[in-house]
């Protein structure tokens, strides 16, 4: 229960760490004056022309860049969009001073100089509606089911390629936000219908195959969870265990969203045989779950805890 004083270094411990360090109840924020903000967007006619591009964007470093890609278009449009079915559809942020914009712009504009550009008020209302965009057609599902992964941005047409044919008999768009260090972060949205059991276990278990094609590209799986907690230690490495060291060192009673994150170790072959079990014979891992929800709860922990899982 103590009330800590951190510096900005030490909040680096707490930013992404998922409630399992502490609970921020106090943040002082460091506030710059606003500058001038300008709203782009372009539309690319291949894949590899639009991830040559995005290349070179990130070398500009400007305020946000997205992207929405043909799958995405489409669905959107299902729901009311105009966008053209483009295989790539760039939008970009930028600020700062007139000049600083002015020179900004003129380089971004040499660089998608092959691709459609959008009015600018199409631009800004894309950027408006950023946080809308992977949810807003979640009446077509009527629900969907997401995946993230990281890549290098270099990886992007080849890992977009794979995920095509892996999810060509379903409909799926994918939404992303660029990283540092050169990345993108894809949310793989398909749409998926949960009262259908059967059939969304079996697009459930793409988790894994969407994962295999992350690290064929250079990257990895991003957002955590049960499902996504074998690649802990795949992602982290050592660090997985100073991360460990850390929540124990500051939540030693682990009271602090415990079983979160850094306890859930589920092994990578038990997570293989259950995701393989979900597409081919989903009643099987259907039955299974039902017939635990009728087992003690004790003996549930004793069982996930032989494989290392635990389970509050």
């Amino acid at each position: 229960g103590r009330i800590i004083d951190t510096n900005p270094l030490d909040s680096w411990l707490f930013v992404g760490s998922e409630g399992t360090l502490g609970i921020t109840c106090e943040a002082t924020l460091k506030v710059f004056k606003k500058g001038s903000v300008k709203y782009l967007m372009f539309a690319f006619d291949s894949l590899d022309e639009g991830t040559e591009a995005l290349q070179q964007l990130y070398e500009l470093k400007p305020y946000f860049i997205s992207f929405l890609e043909d799958g995405l278009v489409r669905l959107l449009n299902k729901m009311g969009g105009h966008l053209k079915d483009k295989p790539l559809t760039v939008t970009l942020a930028i600020n700062g001073t007139d000049q600083e914009l002015e020179i900004m712009e003129s380089n971004i504009k040499k660089i998608c100089a092959g691709a459609f550009r959008y009015p600018d008020e199409e631009a800004e209302h894309e950027w408006e509606n950023r946080y809308k965009t992977g949810l807003s057609f979640k009446r077509l599902g009527p629900s969907l089911f997401a995946q993230e992964i990281r890549i290098p941005v270099k990886y992007l047409s080849s890992t977009l390629e794979e995920l095509g044919e892996l999810l060509k008999d379903y409909q799926w768009g994918a939404e992303s936000l660029a990283g540092d260090n050169s990345t993108v972060v894809l949310s793989i949205l398909v749409l998926a219908d949960e009262r259908l059991k059967s059939q969304y276990m079996r697009q459930f278990s793409f988790v894994l195959p969407i994962s295999k094609i992350a690290y064929r590209n250079h990257g990895t799986v991003f957002g955590m969870g049960m499902h996504n907690a074998a690649h802990m230690s795949t992602i982290h490495g050592f660090g997985l265990d100073i991360m460990r060291y850390i929540k124990d060192s500051m939540d030693p009673r682990n009271i602090i969203n415990p079983s979160k994150t850094l306890e859930a170790v589920f092994p990578k072959p038990v997570l293989s045989i259950f995701m393989i079990m979900m597409r081919f014979v989903p009643q099987v891992v259907m039955f299974g779950l039902e017939l635990m929800s009728y087992l003690p709860i004790r003996l549930i922990r004793f069982g996930t805890g032989l494989l290392r899982l635990r389970i509050d």
